[in-house]
């Protein structure tokens, strides 16, 4: 345990606290830990630091609407590309879809997986629910992993709007 930096923050009018903390260029890389006592509670997160390596190829995820009506379905494109011009073909590919404040990556409303054909896609459909009474967003994320075995990311996201028209007063 080695104590990198030791702070007092104050809270925010909503009771938050945020800080950085600037990693060296020569710094030792793993799990690191935070923590945050307050109170006399003790609160605690990790995050790894990991050697930067550019990916070799780009993956784009793309709804085929700019927005959708409740009730609407989306069709998410995911397309994979190597830098050098060829499809990411045969790739494993995961979708995973979120509404509005559901999102976190260990609770989608949404999961699909499996590879992308020789063109470097995959296309799924995705049912879009909204509360009925006011907006929603849905974000799409899609994380490919071929050979190498490390995964490149991407997202969307797509507004689904209560009715095709809206009037405000």
């Amino acid at each position: 345990n080695n104590l990198i930096r030791q702070s007092t923050l104050s809270t925010d009018a909503f009771g938050s606290v945020s800080g950085d903390l600037k990693l060296g260029d020569e710094v030792s890389l793993g799990d690191w830990k935070v923590e945050l006592v307050v109170g006399g509670q003790t609160l605690t997160g990790s995050f790894k630091v990991e050697e930067y390596v550019k990916p070799d190829y780009a993956v784009l995820v793309t709804p085929d609407k700019p927005f959708y009506i409740t009730g609407d379905s989306a069709t998410v494109k995911v397309q994979a590309d190597y830098y050098f011009g060829q499809p990411v073909a045969g790739a494993d590919v995961v979708v995973r879809g979120y509404r509005n404040g559901t999102y976190t990556r260990n609770n989608p409303e949404i999961e699909r997986k499996g590879k992308l054909d020789a063109s470097g896609g995959w296309t799924i459909e995705v049912p879009l629910r909204s509360d009925g009474a006011s907006s929603a967003s849905y974000s799409f994320e899609a994380d490919v992993t071929d050979d190498s075995r490390r995964p490149v990311y991407a997202a969307a996201t797509a507004p689904v709007h209560p009715a095709a028209f809206s009037l405000g007063l």
